[in-house]
């Protein structure tokens, strides 16, 4: 500021020599000799003074500005630092869930692609396996096409009580038929054994035996009952595997 101030007095004082040596006329040197010691001091008007202590005034004034908007362009940058930083800290954070729960998803998708192979696996082993026992019930449906199971039924009113008829119905409504002959004697081949008689559909009541009981004519074979009108029945039901 000082160096500021001197500049403008220098110029000052040029422009007042300037103005004597009009005054003076161009023919006359008196700055010659002694007497350049003698001149009068050159003297600073009051409004240039006036200008000058404005101009201090504004200068000292733009150098506050000037200080004021520096620290609070320090300020602004220390916090766009801060701001950058914990900026850059958020992403990353933010960029590691994203990776964590990216992986999580990835495990739990390769674990559920890995379920989907096992149970398509299992599903086209069933297929198979479906195909074959499919296969195995059609040619044993057609190679036995009378397979199916002989069944004792008894009245709800209790032994001997049906009639040939009700005999004929009970076994229908049980979802069967009246058992045949051969049907009861293939039976008996495989080991069926009862002293009880029943209907059978020709009409007349027999009971299979391999044991030898006084009270079953003690003998072995199978037995036609004595006709006395009401006996149990021998009901015969086709495997439900066989359409």
């Amino acid at each position: 500021m000082q160096k500021f101030l001197y500049i403008l007095l220098s110029l000052a004082i040029c422009s007042a020599n300037v103005m004597r040596d009009s005054d003076l006329g161009e023919d006359e040197d008196w700055m010659v000799g002694n007497d350049l010691h003698n001149l009068p001091q050159p003297m600073i008007s009051s409004e240039l003074t006036t200008r000058l202590f404005h101009i201090e005034q504004q200068l000292t004034n733009f150098e506050g500005t000037m200080s004021t908007l520096q620290a609070e362009l320090s300020a602004l940058r220390d916090r766009v630092q801060v701001e950058r930083e914990q900026t850059g800290a958020s992403f990353n954070n933010l960029k590691h869930l994203l990776n964590n729960e990216y992986i999580q998803r990835r495990s739990s998708l390769d674990e559920v692609n890995l379920s989907l192979t096992f149970l398509q696996s299992q599903l086209h082993q069933t297929e198979n396996q479906t195909g074959l026992m499919d296969q195995i019930r059609q040619e044993l449906c057609r190679v036995t096409p009378t397979l199916g199971l002989i069944e004792h039924l008894t009245s709800p009113a209790g032994h001997y009580q049906y009639t040939w008829q009700e005999a004929k119905q009970a076994c229908e409504a049980d979802g069967g038929r009246l058992a045949e002959y051969r049907e009861l004697y293939a039976e008996y081949r495989r080991g069926l054994e009862r002293c009880d008689c029943g209907w059978l559909a020709d009409g007349t009541a027999w009971y299979p035996m391999h044991s030898v009981w006084p009270q079953c004519k003690n003998a072995r074979g199978m037995h036609v009952c004595e006709e006395q009108g009401t006996y149990n029945a021998w009901c015969w039901k086709k495997l439900s595997i066989c359409p």
